[in-house]
This record gives C-alpha cells, sequence and structure tokens, in this order.
C-alpha cells in the first residue's frame, strides 16, 4: 500500500518503560512496587513485599526468558513487569553466553566473559540483551504493561571532551548493554536518599563532618555532572518520593496514567 497523507495519525500513549537505578537500600524496589498491579522477575533474593507477586529467582537466563514468554502468552491481570535487577541479569547473560559459545575463535575453553578476547565477549552478549529487549517491547506494546527494570548504581570516572574528567554516578552495567537499554528506555530516573551534614568539634581544634538522613528521597529525570538520566515526558528534574506509594507521584506526570488520575 502506498503511504500518503492520509495515513497520518496521532500516536497513542503507550506504557513506559522505565529504567530506575541508585544506591543499595535507598529504596528502588519499595518504589517499583507501588506500581499497578505489579509481578516480579528476580535475578537476586528479594524478601517479601507485600501486593508482589514474584517468579522464582531466575538462576539461568532460560529462567527470565521463559517467565517473559509466560506473561506474554497467559490470561493475567498483571499491568507492571518489575526485573529487579539488571546488574544480576548481566551474570546470567554472560554465563548463558559461555553456555551457548563455550570456546572463543581459535577453539580455546572459555570460562570468563574476558576469555573471547579484548571486548569480543560483551559484542556476543548484545545479542542475548537483544532478545531480551525484544520480550520486554512486545509486554509494553501488545500487554499493555509497564516496564520497570531496577539497577544498582556506581561510582566511575567520566571522561568529558569538554572538561575536566570527573566521577559520576551511573548504571552498574558494561558499557555496551547499558547503553543500549538506557537507549531503549523512556525514561532512566536516578533515586538517591536526601542527605544533609553538619560539622562538629573533635577536639584540637578540629572538626568533622557528617551526614544526616531524613528518609526523604527524590528521583533525578534529567543528566547533570553528578549522575545519567533521561526522560520522554518532560518530567520534572526532581520528584520528591514518600515512603509508601511512591509510583503514583511519578504517573501523574506520565501521559499512559492520564486515565488514572485523580
Amino acid at each position: 500500500m502506498a503511504i500518503s497523507l492520509d495515513t497520518l495519525a496521532h500516536a497513542e500513549h503507550e506504557a513506559p518503560n522505565l529504567i530506575i537505578y541508585g544506591s543499595r537500600g535507598v529504596g528502588k524496589t519499595t518504589f517499583a512496587a507501588s506500581a499497578p498491579k505489579p509481578v516480579m522477575i528476580r535475578t537476586e533474593r528479594v524478601g517479601y513485599i507485600e501486593g508482589v507477586q514474584m517468579f522464582p529467582v531466575a538462576e539461568t537466563f532460560e529462567d527470565v526468558m521463559d517467565a517473559m514468554t509466560s506473561l506474554a502468552s497467559e490470561e493475567h491481570d498483571f499491568k507492571t513487569l518489575i526485573v529487579d535487577s539488571l546488574d544480576w541479569l548481566e551474570t546470567l547473560v554472560w554465563r548463558h553466553l559461555i553456555k551457548v559459545r563455550p570456546t572463543d575463535e581459535k577453539g580455546r575453553p572459555v570460562k570468563d566473559i574476558s576469555d573471547y578476547g579484548f571486548g569480543k565477549g560483551y559484542a556476543h552478549a548484545i545479542d542475548y540483551w537483544g532478545e531480551y529487549m525484544r520480550a520486554i517491547e512486545y509486554l509494553r506494546t501488545k500487554k499493555g504493561m509497564t516496564i520497570i527494570q531496577i539497577a544498582h548504581a556506581e561510582v566511575k570516572r567520566f571522561d568529558d571532551p569538554t572538561t575536566d574528567s570527573y566521577d559520576r554516578y551511573q548504571i552498574k552495567l558494561h558499557a555496551k548493554a547499558g547503553d543500549k537499554l538506557q537507549e531503549a528506555a523512556d525514561g532512566v530516573l536516578f533515586v538517591k536518599a536526601v542527605h544533609q551534614t553538619t560539622k562538629e568539634a573533635v577536639g584540637f581544634n578540629s572538626e568533622k563532618t557528617r551526614a544526616i538522613g531524613s528518609g526523604e528521597r527524590v528521583l533525578y529525570t534529567d543528566a547533570r555532572p553528578a549522575f545519567d538520566a533521561k526522560n520522554r515526558f518532560s518530567l520534572p528534574f526532581e520528584i520528591q518520593i514518600p515512603q509508601s506509594d511512591g509510583f503514583a507521584k511519578l504517573s501523574r506526570f506520565i501521559p499512559f496514567f492520564e486515565g488514572e488520575k485523580s
């Protein structure tokens, strides 16, 4: 069929694909669990969370894909898929690669992803990340499921070509996989606990800086030198997240949830 102006239409708002990352214990999983009707694929041990049904902890990459196949092919009323966490999933991807390709190009046995040669193992792993991402996209577009992928943060040196190098928070994944996952996501959101610092005397005219936490958390939605982030929804730069029902605070800014706003 020929393409004409008659085929133009406004795109419908689709379920979002989000990546939430931050330091361990900051409340990423609790935040994700407050999304509508969640089901969780666990690649690491996650304790009981009220209202969240969970697949058994995935021990292989095939376990993760089988769980997503069941969500794609069976009838259910889940509205949100949580994957916790991406960095533990990366380990399963690497193990799967070694299982499928047990030798390098010269026929030598491979026991670690680095054994394939400089950068080659990480490039091979992208094929399986692609398989995972296609399943995520199917659940998002065909089943209408919101996707929340949880990842841990790490501090790494960032070589900015326009200025001096500096440290910043980023997702704890190899760069090849991290770039692909973040490109596909509608939002990469950095969650951080709010801390204040105070100085106290410790004797001999010395001071010690001490951090004080209030339990308050903030989602950052756009990149800054200190951290990586992005969004496609014109979100506010900072969103204060309460201790409970945090996803409702975020969802009011996302068009897909327009009908659920009070």
